[in-house]
């Protein structure tokens, strides 16, 4: 028999059979999302909008939130067939676990590039209004994965209308187009941050924040993750991915090691500048000491030599100064204090003793 051709629906459910895992959760949560917005617009809408002023006053999760918002039917359904269209492709290429971390990676990254981007505006004009001004929607996400998948399919050329554009400039070309079309209705820094926030991926700016390929195999042979690793829709981390990532073992013992040598210093200059206290404490209480008795006995340095020549005068000839009852070969003397008398600072031990009793 001639097997009779499918229909639409046929169809659909053919596709969407086979749409990985990671890029399915990726529609779901938008659509879901959006279902309740429609519950509750305002809201939504009032409570988890992504507003730099908001995030300014410590609501930070709007950097997350505000990105799975959408304005209305049109915005979400263009914004989810490019996801459609492009994270299909890229889940095959580097993994289901590395797009789901990509995801709230680039979702994070793109919207705090356009918290700190207005943030210095305002500082530079002076002008508060830039804070006060809301977003919401996947498409700065969305430009971070067409970056990527510029650099995953290796394309020369890309068309758009009918036109032959680079590669490198088809991103350009689109947040510019975009912008034009719909001028005034779309967030251009959002979408100009996730276009940097891809470019800075791509070519290993970012590669630090984000595991290796051997630790994304690690965690995919996790007990509790093999429901999904063995499951037909997971895309399991190639070999070789096609963006190169950093070995974060390594980098991780490295930068233990750092922090380990760090500690030790900061604990010896710690240790350094306690020791120096305790001396200078040590000292001023000893100097106090000498202050408290001579202010006590005003006849205390009646005897006491006018100044250092007249001590040395006595060690020359072989005895010893009396001041205060101690022997100046046992003390030392500094400078001169009030009515021309020498101040007493401390006491120290002479190696050589009296000479008078020689």
């Amino acid at each position: 028999m001639q097997a009779q051709p499918q229909g639409r629906g046929g169809r659909c459910s053919e596709i969407m059979a086979r749409l990985p895992f990671t890029t399915r959760v990726i529609l779901a949560v938008n659509i879901l999302v959006y279902f309740y917005e429609l519950y509750n617009w305002d809201y939504v809408i009032q409570n988890y909008a992504f507003c730099s002023y908001m995030v300014h006053r410590g609501q930070y999760y709007r950097l997350i939130t505000g990105a799975y918002l959408h304005g209305g039917i049109l915005h979400i359904a263009m914004n989810m067939f490019t996801v459609f269209s492009l994270c299909i492709q890229i889940e095959q290429a580097i993994g289901s676990l590395a797009l789901a971390g990509l995801t709230l990676a680039f979702t994070i990254l793109s919207s705090s590039l356009e918290y700190f981007s207005r943030l210095m505006v305002v500082r530079a004009s002076g002008d508060i209004v830039w804070l006060h001004s809301c977003s919401v929607g996947f498409s700065g996400v969305l430009f971070s994965f067409i970056v990527m998948h510029t650099y995953i399919t290796r394309a020369e050329n890309y068309n758009l209308c009918g036109l032959r554009i680079p590669a490198w400039l088809y991103p350009w070309v689109l947040l510019i187009g975009i912008s034009v079309l719909f001028s005034g209705k779309v967030s251009f820094v959002g979408h100009l941050a996730g276009l940097l926030i891809g470019i800075a991926y791509v070519r290993g700016y970012l590669s630090i924040l984000f595991p290796s390929r051997a630790a994304l195999r690690r965690m995919e042979e996790w007990e509790y993750l093999s429901c999904l690793t063995e499951s037909l829709m997971y895309s399991k981390c190639p070999v070789d991915p096609p963006i190169p990532t950093t070995d974060w073992i390594s980098l991780t013992e490295i930068c233990g090691r750092i922090y380990a040598e760090l500690r030790r210093a900061c604990d010896g200059i710690s240790r350094f500048f306690q020791d120096a206290a305790a001396s200078r404490a040590a000292a001023n209480a000893r100097a106090g000491a000498y202050e408290q008795v001579a202010d006590q006995d005003p006849n205390l340095f009646a005897n006491a030599p006018q100044s250092d020549q007249d001590i040395e005068l006595a060690y020359s000839e072989g005895g010893s100064v009396e001041i205060g009852g101690a022997r100046a070969s046992e003390m030392r003397v500094v400078g001169s204090g009030p009515a021309g008398r020498s101040r007493l600072i401390d006491s120290i031990p002479r190696a050589k003793k009296d000479r008078g009793r020689r």
